[in-house]
C-alpha cells in the first residue's frame, strides 16, 4: 500500500471528533448541521470564542480554523500540531489507530469505512427529520409553552443520543414528536 492509500485509509478510519476530544482535552458542541464546533486546540492559538470546525466531507471528518486560517484532514492536523513530516504524521496515526500498511488489511478496514459511512449518514438523515418536525411545530404552534418544552426535550434527547452514538434513542426522540403531533 502507497503512502497516499494510507493516508485516504486514516482521512475515512479515524474517527477525528473522538480523538480531537480525548487527545487534546477540548469539549466539542454539535451544531445543528451536524458539524463541530470548539476552541482552537492549537497551543498557540489561544480562543475566547469557538472558532475551530470540524466536518463531514468526502467520506471523512475535515477541520478548519477560522482564527489560524488553516485546515485539513487529521493528518494536517497532526503535522501542524506536532510539527511532524507528512510520513511522520501518518506514521503516528497509523501506529496509534493500529493501521496496518498490509494491503488485506486495507481492504478491510475500506469495508468497515463503508459501514460506518452508512450508519453516520443513518445518524444524519434522522436528526434532520427531528429537527424539521421541531422547526414546523415553533413555526405552526408559536408562543405555545408546551411546544416549547417538547421542543426543547427533544433537541436534548436528540443531542445526547448523537453523542452517545444510540440510534435506537434517536428514533425514539422522532416517535415523540409525532405523538406530540397527534393530539
Amino acid at each position: 500500500m502507497n503512502f497516499y492509500q494510507l493516508r485516504k485509509l486514516i482521512f475515512t478510519q479515524v474517527d477525528f471528533p473522538a480523538y480531537v476530544e480525548q487527545e487534546f482535552n477540548v469539549k466539542l458542541f454539535r451544531n445543528d448541521g451536524g458539524d463541530y464546533n470548539c476552541r482552537c486546540p492549537f497551543p498557540f492559538h489561544k480562543d475566547s470564542k469557538p472558532s475551530f470546525s470540524l466536518q463531514y466531507r468526502d467520506g471523512g471528518w475535515k477541520w478548519y480554523c477560522y482564527g489560524c486560517g488553516t485546515g485539513g484532514t487529521v493528518v494536517e492536523f497532526v503535522m501542524r500540531y506536532f510539527s511532524l513530516s507528512p510520513s511522520d504524521a501518518v506514521a503516528k496515526l497509523c501506529d496509534q489507530f493500529e493501521i496496518s500498511n498490509d494491503p488485506k488489511s486495507y481492504i478491510e478496514a475500506m469495508k468497515r469505512a463503508e459501514g460506518t459511512k452508512s450508519l453516520k449518514k443513518e445518524f444524519e438523515s434522522e436528526f434532520i427529520r427531528i429537527s424539521s418536525l421541531c422547526r414546523g411545530l415553533l413555526r405552526d404552534y408559536p408562543g405555545d409553552k408546551e411546544t416549547l418544552r417538547e421542543v426543547k426535550n427533544a433537541y436534548v434527547e436528540a443531542n445526547e443520543s448523537l453523542e452517545k452514538s444510540d440510534l435506537e434513542k434517536l428514533k425514539n426522540v422522532r416517535v415523540k414528536i409525532n405523538r406530540f403531533l397527534e393530539r
